[in-house]
């Protein structure tokens, strides 16, 4: 017998998360991974006393999630809850964290990946703010610095772009080699 997905029972016992389910715990997973974060980072910080996480008066942490955190569309995520959909995982009653742990690594690289995206284009704006580098270069004038602030600029966007990647890789770490594959 063959079914299609007019015919097909559905079970209706498991309620599938709805979009917004989705981007919602999503944001909440970004938000408190960076608060996580940053507060391993400055602790760290503040043990060793080198004020490393500050550079020329620019947080790393904190840069990321204004970049991760400004906004929008969260395609990726969206793209991601309704692939867990249609291969079944809300059919099955599986538990949506997984999902959501992927929706939110997919949406860390997309970030970082368009902060390095703005250095290689020379883009000066994104999302109607100053992009990263571009943010770096002028603290790093208006701090006085004696070295070349477009290569400061740079080299933030590269670091916090790096620091977005192993977040990312954090969160799909215990997850099956499959998936972290993927």
């Amino acid at each position: 017998m063959v079914t299609t997905l007019a015919t097909r029972s559905v079970s209706t016992h498991h309620r599938a998360p709805q979009t917004h389910d989705t981007l919602a715990a999503v944001e909440q997973l970004l938000g408190a991974r960076l608060v996580a974060l940053a507060d391993e980072w400055h602790a760290h910080d503040a043990a060793t006393a080198t004020g490393d996480a500050v550079l020329g008066g620019l947080d790393l942490p904190e840069l990321l999630a204004s970049l991760v955190l400004s906004g929008g569309k969260r395609f990726r995520p969206v793209m991601c809850h309704w692939g867990w959909v249609a291969a079944g995982g809300s059919a099955r009653g599986a538990d949506p964290s997984t999902m959501v742990q992927v929706a939110a690594a997919l949406e860390l690289l997309h970030a970082v990946g368009l902060a390095q995206d703005d250095v290689m284009d020379r883009s000066e704006v994104r999302r109607g703010r100053p992009t990263m580098h571009v943010l770096a270069a002028g603290q790093h004038r208006d701090a006085g610095g004696t070295d070349d602030a477009d290569r400061f600029g740079e080299s933030i966007a590269v670091l916090v772009g790096d620091l977005g990647h192993a977040e990312a890789d954090a969160l799909v770490a215990g997850m099956p080699a499959a998936v972290r594959r993927l």
